[in-house]
């Protein structure tokens, strides 16, 4: 099966619970399916995770996150019910990157990590998705 996994970070270095939950998901996925992982990251990667990262994958892009028009962004997906993360991480052009991408790879699912990465592909129809919330921020909420 072919496996586009959408992420809102690459998963190396492994110093945050949503990288180290994706990169074991890959690991273990790659033994039997193929792989296409697409991540989103604002900082430049390094070589290290990208060597790590790539036995695991079939394709592996890197999606550059840039803060440009980031006030804006945040604000419009306010107004549009979105949570912030949403607005933080969506950009057009990044979008018709990952559905040009997701058209020509043709995978047989896609599996996206939290909600900020679930915009980019919730128009996409025929192609069976997962969404991974992977938090209780109800939780966390609760705690606040």
């Amino acid at each position: 099966m072919k496996i586009f996994i959408l992420l809102s970070r690459v998963p190396f270095p492994l110093e945050k619970g949503d990288k180290v939950r994706a990169f074991n998901q890959i690991r273990t996925l790659s033994k039997e399916h193929e792989i296409i992982l697409y991540a989103l990251h604002e900082k430049d990667v390094d070589a290290e995770a990208i060597e790590i990262l790539k036995p695991f994958c079939k394709t592996f892009k890197v999606l550059p996150l840039h803060k440009n028009n980031l006030v804006f962004r945040m604000l419009h997906a306010l107004l549009r019910g979105l949570p912030f993360q949403v607005g933080y991480f969506y950009h057009k052009k990044i979008k018709n990157e990952i559905q040009e991408a997701i058209k020509n790879l043709k995978p047989d699912i896609i599996y996206c990590q939290l909600c900020r990465t679930a915009e980019y592909v919730k128009d996409i129809q025929g192609t069976p998705k997962v969404l991974d919330l992977m938090d209780a921020f109800s939780k966390g909420a609760e705690r606040r």
